[in-house]
């Protein structure tokens, strides 16, 4: 044995090291997780493996918590195998962080649920990762877990949805949309009209701070280059500051508009996108 590098005492010795970061490097009152899931090495009894397997997974809520983890997992590696001469090759694999839900849009939620008599529990504090709150770290929103009747947990091979529980899911989800943002029939007829018509939606639901000032910034987006992409779609879009908050408006137009939309095709779906001036 003194002839080899022992990985198996290496890896050891990391698994149990990666456990410290949570309890000495972070903040007792903020949250964190280091798990390591898979350890193999080696494939019989007496003889000291090549190379050993290690692989575990991260959750945080805080972003730049996150990226000290990763510095701390990697500076710990290298050390720990420095001491025992083993050569490390690390594949960090950055996956989506946790949903962070918004007080404001889980309480419109929560009201909306309640207007249609559904039972409402608040959802334990989790760390699963959820594509989602890439949206989250953007624009401020909110992820909802619906029941579906009794069932095993997610990932389960048992795991079963309850049918019933489609129709009362798609009734509140239809219901979440704020509906003063959307226009199916729209009135105007050329584009300078619907960009006003859109605008004024936003008006409407408290999103401007100056209407007159954000028309003038669509326009002078128009200007710059059509955003009626083809295929009947157009997204004329501002950020301004004009604009107190993010949204996004829809409207329709059955018939068309010619909107010098880049195939040439009138647009027949506008979607709307304010923005506060700095917004990314």
């Amino acid at each position: 044995p003194e002839l080899g590098k022992d990985p198996i005492v290496a890896g050891s010795t990391l698994v149990n090291s990666l456990q410290t970061i949570v309890s000495r490097n972070i903040d007792p009152f903020s949250v964190g997780l280091v798990s390591i899931t898979h350890f193999s090495a080696g494939n019989t009894w007496n003889v000291i493996p090549e190379k050993a397997f290690i692989e575990g997974t991260v959750r945080t809520w805080d972003k730049e918590q996150r990226k000290f983890i990763k510095e701390r997992v990697l500076d710990i590696t290298k050390y720990i195998s420095s001491t025992y001469q083993v050569n490390p090759e690390i594949e960090w694999i950055t996956g989506p962080p946790a949903a962070n839900n918004d007080k404001k849009w889980s309480e419109f939620a929560k009201k909306v649920a309640l207007d249609r008599k559904l039972a409402v529990e608040p959802s334990s504090d989790t760390l699963g990762g959820e594509d989602f709150a890439f949206y989250q770290e953007k624009i401020k929103g909110v992820f909802i877990h619906i029941g579906t009747d009794e069932s095993y947990p997610n990932h389960h091979p048992k795991f079963k949805i309850n049918p019933k529980a489609l129709s009362l899911t798609s009734e509140f989800l239809s219901d979440l949309l704020i509906k003063d943002r959307i226009n199916l029939d729209i009135k105007s007829s050329d584009k300078p009209s619907v960009i006003r018509e859109l605008a004024r939606l936003h008006e409407k639901t408290g999103v401007l701070n100056d209407y007159d000032g954000y028309v003038k910034a669509l326009e002078a987006r128009e200007e710059q280059s059509s955003t009626g992409i083809g295929e009947g779609i157009a997204i004329p879009h501002a950020k301004t500051e004009f604009v107190k908050e993010p949204a996004l408006a829809m409207g329709r137009k059955m018939s068309g508009i010619d909107y010098d939309s880049l195939d040439g095709e009138p647009a027949t779906l506008f979607f709307m996108i304010a923005a506060p001036d700095g917004a990314n």
